[in-house]
């Protein structure tokens, strides 16, 4: 569900590309598509409409004019025999004026490319264009089409606006492999080159492409657990790795218990699940234990994984920061350190002894694309939850009156990366206002989040800001915060600030919410 966006939708009149986006509003979303059918001429005149069109565009992306989709088909009706021998120049201008499109996407955040050539070739071009709706009314499309285009711009806006899953929670049992391992043994189930086993290996190979992007893989299986972990060890045919698997619960117990004690040790949202079992009675139960976990509906057919796992677009994101390549030694160490803490009998103590090595450093441009993420998908130990797309970032960057934080971590356990981000915004009065204080949950546990909030502190109390206001608002995902409130005695006042609706809280900069220098020896 996309809450940010209004429900009222406005049309530029049709073919007019260049007034459209001279005249662009500020809506929430703007949305431009064009057919490559309207630009065709010839070369020469193709290649002036596009740069036109790459000139005008560019202007509008200066002004930072929010999230725009450009959708583009170049599609043309080319004879086989046509193209035989030679690539028509249409064609050519068409692909230039794509790749010209992409140089653009990766010079300005806001622009995200609808390439609407892979979904309409999906279904059949035949399909997708009505040569009577063109004839009669200027619309190229079916109403297939419409719908195509229209599920296309969804699944964009949706990633925009909300954080991709997470953790990918797979079965064993006719899921890695087929057959049962239990009843079967090693060399009876099905697994290998050719046949339902390849296609068994393929989806094992879908799997770890995720996990290379970031997404971590976790086991959930109702089996004894030296059967699945022989499996691993001694098949030949086995793709995927024992060492890549984040964390496994393999034992009798229900599956949704399982999964509620994965969320814990990975201190993630079972929102960030994806859950994967090729039992529709395993399914169920989870649809009706936990409706939060999304479940896919695994087609009966084993060939249809692969492709399926490959176009989820519940993991799909724009891009790959080095920070996800290292996703899965993170909460691999992560859950190392819970377990060690569980041991513990003397939690201070116990801190001491990982020799954890925070560091706190105003935001520069070089890492804008990691606190666009941390602002994008953090939900638990996130004050406002306010979500900012990348050129939103440069935007607080460029305020003078705008400090933003960002903190780094590494200790026994690993390196961490960049964990945590904070936004605050001088206001009047030698005060500040923490517009963005959000920790990613994988660091939680180390009381890194006192240190954080100290060191702001501290660095406010030398500038003369005396006090820190500080909003926070509840909700379903970041209950967490009010204990940390609490934790630092945080004053609660009647707010008098504008625009502020939560729980407002305010606290002078030279308070010692933690002794900075003794929190890890």
């Amino acid at each position: 569900m996309i809450s940010s966006i209004a429900s009222k939708l406005s049309f530029a009149e049709y073919g007019k590309i260049i007034p459209t986006l001279e005249n662009i509003n500020d809506y929430d979303v703007n949305v431009l598509i064009v057919f490559h059918q309207d630009i065709q001429n010839n070369k020469s005149v193709e290649n002036k409409r596009y740069a036109a069109i790459i000139s005008q565009l560019q202007e509008v992306l200066k002004k930072n004019k929010g999230p725009f989709i450009f959708g583009y088909s170049s599609y043309l009706n080319n004879q086989v025999t046509r193209l035989a021998k030679n690539i028509p120049s249409s064609i050519s201008s068409a692909q230039n004026f794509k790749n010209k499109l992409y140089s653009l996407a990766t010079k300005y955040p806001d622009l995200h490319i609808m390439d609407l050539d892979s979904p309409f070739s999906e279904l059949g071009y035949s399909k997708i264009f009505d040569i009577r709706n063109w004839y009669f009314s200027h619309m190229r499309l079916s109403l297939i089409g419409l719908n195509v285009i229209d599920n296309a711009i969804a699944l964009i806006l949706h990633r925009i606006y909300n954080p991709h899953a997470k953790v990918l929670v797979l079965d064993c049992d006719n899921t890695l492999w087929g057959g049962i391992i239990g009843e079967d043994g090693l060399s009876n189930i099905i697994l290998g080159s050719d046949g339902i086993g390849k296609a068994h290996s393929d989806f094992q190979t879908s799997a770890i492409k995720l996990l290379k992007s970031g997404v971590l893989l976790s086991l959930c299986s109702k089996n004894n657990e030296k059967d699945v972990w022989d499996v691993f060890k001694n098949h030949p045919q086995m793709v995927l790795k024992k060492n890549q698997i984040t964390n496994a619960k393999i034992n009798w117990n229900e599956k949704y218990l399982n999964l509620i004690e994965m969320g814990r040790e990975l201190s993630l949202g079972l929102d960030s699940f994806v859950f994967w079992d090729d039992d529709p009675v395993e399914r169920a139960k989870i649809k009706n234990k936990l409706p939060e976990i999304n479940v896919i509906d695994v087609p009966s057919d084993v060939t249809l994984w692969p492709k399926k796992l490959d176009e989820l677009n519940l993991f799909a994101k724009f891009y790959i920061q080095s920070d996800d390549r290292k996703k899965l030694t993170q909460y691999k160490s992560k859950v190392k350190f819970e377990r060690k803490k569980r041991l513990s009998n003397d939690i201070q103590s116990f801190l001491k002894t990982i020799k954890l090595k925070p560091q706190i450093k105003l935001l520069d441009k070089t890492s804008v694309a990691r606190a666009t993420q941390l602002s994008q998908k953090t939900n638990q130990f996130n004050f406002r939850t306010q979500r900012y797309n990348e050129s939103q970032i440069i935007g607080l960057l460029n305020k003078k009156n705008n400090n933003i934080y960002i903190c780094s971590a590494k200790d026994i356990f690993g390196d961490y990366g960049q964990i945590a981000l904070a936004v605050v915004k001088k206001i009047e009065n030698q005060q500040a206002f923490l517009d963005t204080f959000l920790m990613s949950c994988r660091i939680l546990g180390r009381d890194i989040e006192l240190w954080f909030l100290q060191s702001i502190l501290d660095k406010l109390n030398n500038q003369s800001i005396e006090k820190l206001v500080i909003e926070y608002i509840p909700n379903a995902q970041n209950i967490v915060i009010s204990d940390f409130i609490k934790k630092c005695k945080i004053k609660k006042i009647v707010s008098t600030y504008k625009g502020l609706n939560g729980k407002v809280f305010e606290i002078n900069t030279n308070t010692k919410i933690t002794k900075i220098e003794n929190l890890y020896g």
